[in-house]
């Protein structure tokens, strides 16, 4: 028989989304909790966690003590989360234990202001791709903020911009649903250094980080808002967090370090433990919703860990990379199958690799070659 093809996509309604919701999410956490032939299927935790800063950041890390909340958590917890950080180029990296491990990740020019992370994030020239990946390539959290000097917003105009390098840094983090992006808002200008004005728009651009607007749709990116834990209600500084109050110097000073710099570590625990990694990071965004993997083919992607695939339907995704991934079909439950190894699929069920033959899907069943059988089926 020869196979039936369908060149036909209709995404599902989101009524047909929220019935199968309903009918599946018991048995896809059931699932989770089964032996497979393969091992046991468990969402992988993120443990590692960094944060890229300068000098107000040291503050959080150091008086602040970070490693010892993580630390604490670890004991507490029976929990393996490692913090690293990075200062200026000159500072570098610092290891999970606070040790200096002699290494930078050269940050081009050293800037971490909102123009400087645009183009550490979203520039294709070397410098900022070097940095990137190796960052890319080390850690799992990501926390990165710029200093107190980028709450000199002057304008309407100053601010749109900010927003548009965040825009474009989340067009990047989209990418890489394996990680998570922790954005980190500037904290406030001393009260001499600035003025309301400049000052509203600090607040403005801090609220608008953490805003539905920015996160909404974007689950591998999340907020912790810096300046709402330092400024008082005239947007400036805390008295109380002030380093000296008759000059302009803006770093917070040790109370305000000891009272924020735990709930950051806290923060940045949580997000990793709230994490649900996507393996669909990377993929072309065709419009209309439709996304596509050159390996894997086209499919609409819900932000929720599930997708409808153009030709297999409903699935959802256990894992943080296509490397070792194993789907909830709902047809045929567990699969496993790799960016390396697809076609070739093995369904836990029937207990045999399958090949799948491309082209032949229409979201309701498509032709595999089982070799357990030695039969071409469709499933």
């Amino acid at each position: 028989m020869k196979p039936r093809t369908s060149n036909t996509r209709h995404p599902p309604s989101y009524r047909q989304y929220s019935l199968f919701t309903i009918h599946y999410s018991l048995a896809l956490s059931a699932a989770c909790l089964i032996w497979l032939g393969a091992g046991p299927v468990t969402a992988q935790v993120l443990t590692d966690l960094f944060f890229l800063h300068h000098s107000v950041g040291a503050g959080l890390v150091e008086q602040g003590n970070m490693r010892a909340t993580v630390d604490a958590y670890n004991s507490a917890h029976g929990a393996h989360f490692e913090f690293w950080d990075h200062g200026y180029n000159s500072d570098g990296l610092r290891d999970a234990g606070g040790a200096s491990t002699g290494t930078d990740y050269g940050v081009p020019g050293d800037n971490t202001d909102p123009d400087g992370l645009s183009y550490l994030w979203t520039s294709a020239n070397a410098d900022a791709a070097a940095c990137r990946n190796q960052i890319m390539a080390a850690h799992q959290v990501i926390a990165f903020k710029s200093c107190f000097t980028a709450s000199a917003i002057a304008d309407a105009a100053a601010l749109n911009q900010y927003k548009t390098y965040y825009l474009g840094m989340r067009n990047y983090f989209d990418q890489h649903g394996e990680k998570v992006f922790v954005v980190v808002s500037p904290p406030p200008r001393h009260r001499l250094d600035t003025d309301s004005t400049q000052a509203g728009y600090a607040r403005q651009f801090a609220d608008w980080l953490k805003s539905t607007e920015y996160l909404s749709g974007h689950p591998n990116i999340v907020c912790f808002d810096l300046f709402n834990y330092l400024a008082h209600t005239d947007n400036m500084p805390k008295y109380e967090y002030e380093s000296d109050h008759g000059s302009s110097d803006s770093h917070p000073n040790a109370l305000a370090n000891q009272t924020v710099g735990p709930l950051l570590a806290t923060f940045l625990i949580t997000s990793a433990l709230n994490a649900r990694p996507s393996p669909w990071g990377g993929a072309t965004d065709l419009g209309g919703g439709w996304k596509r993997l050159a390996w894997f083919g086209d499919f609409v992607d819900t932000a929720s860990g599930w997708i409808w695939h153009g030709e297999h339907g409903w699935l959802y995704g256990v894992a943080p990379s296509t490397s070792n991934l194993w789907l909830w079909s709902t047809r045929l439950q567990w699969l496993w199958t790799s960016d390396s190894l697809y076609p070739y699929l093995w369904p836990d069920t029937a207990g045999a690799w399958h090949w799948y033959y491309r082209g032949t899907g229409n979201g309701a069943g498509g032709w595999f070659y089982n070799f357990g059988n030695s039969q071409v089926e469709w499933k």
